[in-house]
């Protein structure tokens, strides 16, 4: 039998199928082998980018909440040394505020002396009147007089009746230091120049330094080298930047999408965008500063990202190339991936406790300055009622935590009956109006010892967007007593001085009054004469603050000039000798004491000792019997024949200082040797102001 020509057996088939099927397996596994860690490495590369992108944007937008933080703190700091800066200057005009220039810069210094924190050093303070001249300053004295600062932008955008509450400046090149600055500007409000309520009456500005700005928005800067943080005004215009070409002039782009986002009223957002300055594409998130007209920034290159998403892609690709360890290499590359986000997380999550630590450091420190400051903070939401006090805001009200519980009711029984009403009544009419944003109220808090302190609160209403009802109010609160007294003290040190001002007068006429009129210029030197002497006791008084003059001063104050004329020597000049013990007086006193010596040296130079050479005047004096008695004893002079035969003008000057205004008595003797005048005033006249 031919076996050549036999079919396969069955068993044979089968294992050739199963060798053909398993070559097509292994044709179609070695593309998939080879395919497969490219898929894997693409959806890798695809994820990572997306993750890169993705954690920059978060740190972006962190950053720009960050720099907005940081921005509202420095900006609330100006606003509140604007408003200690208005306190200051409240009810005054201008010109008083030309005169008391080197006082109010004092005070406008010590209301400036904190530093903002963050690097800041203590702003500039500058007021202007309302034709955009320097009035005052609280770091340059005297300020420029004579320049319009109208050119400055701040002079000008306030005026109108539509003007904003406030006003944040471009940044400028400072005239006296030569440091870029901008301003945050406020009206100034309760002036004393008598203007209608609501008018222009000038501004006051705090400048803050753009250097030192820049410099807090570089603490605040990211990680990447690239990272550009900036305040920016609504209108694109740079206020300051953590890096790159100085901020003068420099805006947004027209074309800017995050322009027009700020401009639509969007509060934050994230934005491709192109930088005006350097004309470089980055990946940028803005927020705005809550209450002011300015956006916080920050910003990354585009090219940073990528670069970034290129050196994680590398490592993968490092590991999934390998055809042949295709599997262990997938292995690997998820090991090494999820040790990649593991560390991205951790290191995210270091950098999130690191900006939450600085975060709380920050507030500390804003607490331990409302604590040095004594500021108490409140909050009142007024749709639940729901009241938070500090613990400084109970110790400036005087409460007890432990007994008193916050809410309006509680606010409203701690004030003095007699303030609670208005307090009350005003709260209400700012909560009513929903044109109303800012609340200010000062009121006395009842002391057990029946005293009063004066308290100042100063809030901020959050109101509906749409109806403008009121949601909530916040505020802080300060005792101002101290202040209110000093305001008393100056308003009682004012009246003394109109009231020393009118005697000095009163004096005056009486000296033009009595001179004698027949011979003109006899009436003008009688005038020099007394006006001088009255001008000598005036400032020895000034030198003791008013409160009265030693009799002695006063006497070698009004007798040195009628010694030692000029020509005569010490052995032949007349001479005065003045003896007595320190007797103080009163201002009056004085002025009248210092009126009689003057006549009756003048009387002596005329026509007594004082005229001739060698001629001495004994003054002397004591306290005796309730009285101050005075002796003008004269020697060496022209010999007396006989008593004057009329009452000349020096008598009726010594009858009507010392009898009229002083209750006092005057004797004269007209001795041969020459006149003895002896003056007798009650001691309890002494101290008449």
């Amino acid at each position: 039998m031919d076996f050549t020509s036999a079919e396969p057996i069955p068993s044979q088939a089968r294992a050739t199928r199963r060798r053909q099927l398993a070559g097509g397996s292994l044709r179609l596994l070695l593309p998939a082998v080879v395919l497969l860690p490219l898929a894997m490495n693409a959806a890798a590369a695809y994820l990572s980018w997306r993750q890169t992108w993705a954690e920059a944007a978060a740190e972006m937008t962190r950053t720009a909440e960050a720099a907005a933080e940081y921005a509202r703190r420095v900006f609330d700091g100006m606003m509140l040394r604007i408003d200690r800066a208005d306190d200051i200057l409240a009810g005054l005009d201008d010109d008083t505020i030309r005169r008391r220039e080197p006082e109010l810069h004092e005070a406008l210094g010590r209301a400036s002396t904190t530093s903002l924190g963050m690097g800041h050093r203590p702003p500039y303070i500058f007021v202007f009147d309302r034709d955009a001249f320097p009035l005052v300053s609280g770091n340059l004295y005297p300020v420029p007089r004579g320049r319009a600062f109208t050119h400055r932008e701040f002079n000008q955008a306030l005026r109108g009746d539509d003007a904003p509450g406030l006003h944040i400046s471009p940044v400028y090149i400072g005239s006296v230091n030569g440091q870029p600055f901008f301003s945050v500007t406020r009206r100034r409000v309760r002036t004393g120049n008598g203007l209608p309520t609501g008018a222009y009456d000038g501004v006051i500005n705090a400048s803050v330094n753009v250097n030192e700005a820049n410099a807090g928005l570089r603490r605040l800067a990211g990680p990447q080298p690239s990272d550009l943080l900036a305040l920016i005004r609504e209108d694109g215009l740079f206020l300051a930047r953590s890096a790159g070409p100085p901020v003068t002039d420099l805006r947004l782009r027209d074309d800017d999408t995050m322009l027009a986002a700020m401009q639509r009223g969007e509060i934050r957002a994230l934005r491709h965008l192109r930088s005006g300055g350097d004309d470089t594409r980055r990946l940028g998130a803005f927020r705005r500063v809550d209450g002011y007209p300015v956006f916080a920034t920050a910003a990354r290159d585009e090219e940073a990202v990528i670069a970034q998403w290129r050196r994680t892609v590398a490592g993968q690709l490092a590991v999934g190339l390998p055809a042949t360890l295709a599997l262990l290499g997938l292995s690997f590359l998820v090991l090494r991936r999820n040790r990649d986000l593991a560390t991205s997380h951790a290191e995210l999550e270091a950098r999130v406790a690191q900006r939450t630590a600085a975060l709380a450091e920050s507030e500390a420190r804003l607490r331990l300055a409302q604590e040095a400051g004594g500021v108490g903070l409140w909050d009142w939401d007024i749709r639940t009622g729901h009241v938070f006090w500090s613990d400084r805001y109970f110790r400036v009200m005087g409460l007890d935590p432990n007994h008193v519980r916050p809410s309006y009711e509680s606010f409203l029984a701690a004030i003095d009956p007699q303030d609670r009403a208005q307090v009350q009544a005003n709260l209400e009419a700012a909560r009513a109006n929903p044109d109303a944003y800012t609340y200010r109220e000062e009121f006395r808090l009842p002391q057990p010892d029946g005293s009063s302190r004066w308290i100042l609160e100063q809030g901020e209403f959050l109101r509906a967007p749409l109806t403008g009802e009121a949601l909530r109010l916040v505020g802080v609160c300060l005792d101002v007593t101290e202040r209110r007294r000093s305001e008393e003290r100056l308003r009682l040190l004012a009246r003394e001085v109109d009231h020393r001002a009118k005697n000095a007068l009163a004096v005056v006429q009486a000296a033009v009054r009595l001179a004698p009129k027949e011979d003109a210029a006899g009436f003008t030197r009688a005038i020099e004469g007394r006006v001088m002497s009255l001008a000598r006791v005036h400032n020895l008084l000034a030198e003791g603050r008013w409160a009265g003059a030693d009799l002695r001063e006063l006497a070698a104050s009004e007798l040195s000039a009628f010694i030692l004329a000029a020509g005569d020597s010490e052995a032949t000049a007349p001479r005065v000798e003045a003896q007595g013990p320190a007797v103080q007086v009163g201002p009056a006193v004085a002025q009248a004491v210092c009126m009689v010596l003057h006549e009756l040296a003048t009387n002596a130079v005329k026509y007594g000792a004082l005229s001739a050479a060698g001629g001495l005047v004994r003054l002397s004096w004591e306290v005796a019997q309730g009285d101050l008695r005075l002796r003008w004893a004269e020697t060496g002079g022209p010999p007396i024949t006989a008593p004057p035969q009329r009452r000349g003008f020096g008598s009726r000057v010594l009858t009507g200082t010392i009898q009229s205004q002083l209750g006092g008595t005057v004797h004269q003797d007209w001795d041969p040797t020459g006149l003895v005048c002896r003056i007798s005033i009650p001691l309890s006249r002494l101290t008449q102001g």
